[in-house]
């Protein structure tokens, strides 16, 4: 009987938690496709703006209270806004319309509408105007994240945006449907194109495809174009719509099987002669990237800001169950990061890619000055490199934030951006305190579940030294994240001499353990229409033993926490990171798993350094 009574208890235990878990309600756009004309405007200071309506439900449930962050922007690989013309260069933030929290009330369950504007500075901005020239349908991409008090994400988490336009002729504007495509090496690709703005009259419109591409930008790399009759066949002819058809029309290139590791190559699409009245729009070419399976590396122009990254893969055909996101310091790129044996070894453990600048620029997804993170940013990257690669896992994968000097800065002050699918942020030689939107709107319980690491050096001086370090670390502790950790590599100083080799071999034995310890265990994978969920970790001692801070250099509390508390790493006999081995080598305040579930983990056969060492 007693059996009988604690499997009753348990049952109605767990319904009543699962019923207000789903009496929260779940938030979803309204509708996957929003429309407006920019005939209508509102004007503010003799500018005339644009401020569509875009709706967001809370459904099935209004218990306690809730949010949900959203952003607006123009799609990398789907949208074909054009910056300075539909919307402005908003505050270091490219291709970015409008981003923020919507909140509901307990029991509020009335819908929401998206503000297409944005606070800064005590005031309200807008950024999305009516243009003066002929384009044709101007898209945009929406996307919800993070949703708080219990609630739960629905049917429709992205949506477009389409902006009718104002100036079209009456038989219409024709355009390429994105301004990108894809297609694999050894199938073919479909290229869309659109007639819409009007539709007087029969119309038609000539397509050609060409490897003479258009010019790249300052801060980007050629990457190369494909040999028509090798890569693709040259195709080209003419499409035609009838008076009154509006429907989207579509042309296939042939992309031969080339057998080759080639890497990604571009082909040019190109619109031209337009009949009957009928006018091209801004989206009049566009690239079609070849995706070959055979390759390992994929050099991607990123043009949300003008910049070239680097993405490497594990081989083999088994899924890619995540992305390590890297970004250089000012001076830096990426040779001490993706040529490392150390990350390539563990990336292939892990099936990790592993993204970084091919130069010492790259855009970032959030600013420090700036309020609001670039959710469009991460979900773009994601998308270019599941698209490019053709490992459409990717566009679901989870990630790691990390970075070195100026790019720590950029990994701490995005942590906040999208917890649920950040499995850790891990910086080296550099942190900041915590970012605005950590403050503003997107600290939330998800976020405060991301372990965090900054590993700087002893003698780092003025740019990053522990007087910095530690307290950014506290004031990231009194925001309410535990698993935030720093580290001390005694005898270092700001460089990027050998860095890599000085510091990965204890970032990556961190965030080893981090994985190990259940963050995201090996068996979960994204696939191409479901993220996994990321599993949280319990605070634990177990690896710590407090310590006077006082090491081998002569050096005393300066390195204190202001709590008093400082610890050093011990690690074990049968650790073969023995760079970080000996106690004097790393003073932390930290948290790790506990040394069992870490030990569940099989050792790694990564090389060790000296550098760390006092």
């Amino acid at each position: 009987m007693s059996r009988f009574c604690y499997r009753l208890f348990l049952f109605i235990f767990l319904a009543a938690e699962l019923r207000g878990y789903s009496q929260s309600g779940s938030i979803q756009f309204s509708q996957p496709l929003f429309t407006a004309s920019e005939a209508n405007f509102i004007t503010v200071n003799s500018t005339k703006y644009l401020t569509p309506t875009v709706t967001v439900t809370r459904t099935g449930g209004s218990v306690g209270a809730v949010s949900v962050n959203y952003c607006v922007w123009a799609c990398e690989t789907t949208d074909n806004a054009v910056e300075g013309i539909n919307y402005i260069f908003a505050d270091n933030m490219r291709r970015w319309v409008a981003a923020g929290t919507l909140t509901w009330g307990d029991g509020d369950s009335a819908p929401k509408t998206l503000p297409i504007n944005f606070q800064a500075f005590g005031e309200t901005r807008y950024n999305l105007i009516p243009s003066t020239l002929v384009q044709g349908t101007v898209t945009y991409s929406a996307r919800l994240v993070s949703p708080t008090g219990g609630a739960t994400l629905g049917n429709y988490v992205t949506a477009k945006l389409e902006i009718s336009d104002a100036e079209a002729p009456a038989a219409g504007v024709v355009n390429l449907a994105s301004l990108r495509f894809y297609g694999t090496d050894g199938a073919s690709a479909i290229i869309t194109v659109r007639r819409d703005g009007g539709s007087t009259g029969e119309v038609t419109v000539n397509y050609a495809t060409s490897s003479t591409l258009p010019a790249i930008g300052s801060n980007q790399q050629l990457i190369g174009a494909g040999v028509s009759g090798t890569h693709y066949t040259a195709t080209s002819g003419t499409l035609t719509w009838a008076a009154g058809e509006t429907a989207a029309k579509t042309f296939t290139v042939t992309l031969p099987a080339t057998g080759s590791a080639n890497g990604p190559l571009n082909v040019a699409l190109n619109l031209s002669s337009p009949s009957n009245g009928a006018v091209l729009g801004t989206a009049l070419a566009a690239l079609l990237t070849i995706q070959n399976r055979a390759s390992t590396v994929y050099d991607i122009n990123d043009n949300i800001d003008g910049s070239t990254f680097r993405v490497s893969l594990p081989s083999g055909s088994d899924p890619i169950r995540g992305v390590l996101f890297w970004w250089p310091g000012s001076a830096g790129d990426d040779r001490h990061f993706t040529p490392d044996p150390n990350f390539r070894k563990i990336a292939d453990l892990w099936r990790f890619a592993i993204a970084s600048p091919r130069g010492n620029y790259d855009s970032k997804p959030t600013r420090f000055e700036f309020p609001y993170p670039q959710i469009g940013f991460l979900a773009d990257r994601l998308t270019q490199i599941a698209k490019t690669t053709g490992r459409e896992e990717i566009a679901n994968a989870p990630f790691v934030l990390s970075g070195m000097s100026a790019g720590s800065y950029t990994t701490s002050q995005s942590l906040g951006i999208w917890p649920e699918r950040t499995i850790a942020a891990l910086g080296q030689e550099g942190w900041n305190y915590p970012p605005l939107p950590l403050t503003a709107f997107t600290l939330g319980a998800l976020a405060k579940e991301i372990p965090s690491l900054n590993l700087g050096g002893q003698q780092e001086n003025t740019q990053s030294p522990p007087s910095i370090i530690f307290p950014a670390f506290n004031e990231f502790r009194k925001a309410g994240l535990t698993r935030a950790a720093t580290m001390m590599c005694w005898g270092r100083g700001h460089t990027f001499s050998n860095t890599g080799a000085a510091y990965n071999s204890v970032a990556l034995y961190w965030l080893d353990q981090v994985m190990a310890g259940g963050r995201y265990p090996i068996n979960l994978v994204p696939t191409a229409t479901t993220a996994p969920v990321l599993g949280s970790l319990p605070l634990s001692t177990g690896w710590w033993a407090a310590r006077n801070s006082t090491n081998t250099k002569g050096d005393s509390n300066f390195y204190e926490l202001p709590s008093g508390s400082s610890r050093f790493l011990n690690i074990g006999s049968d650790a073969t990171f023995s760079g970080i081995k000996d106690v004097t080598n790393a003073l932390v305040d930290s948290w790790l798993p506990t040394e069992s579930a870490a030990r569940l983990r099989p050792s790694l056969p990564i090389r060790t350094s000296p550098h760390c060492q006092s």
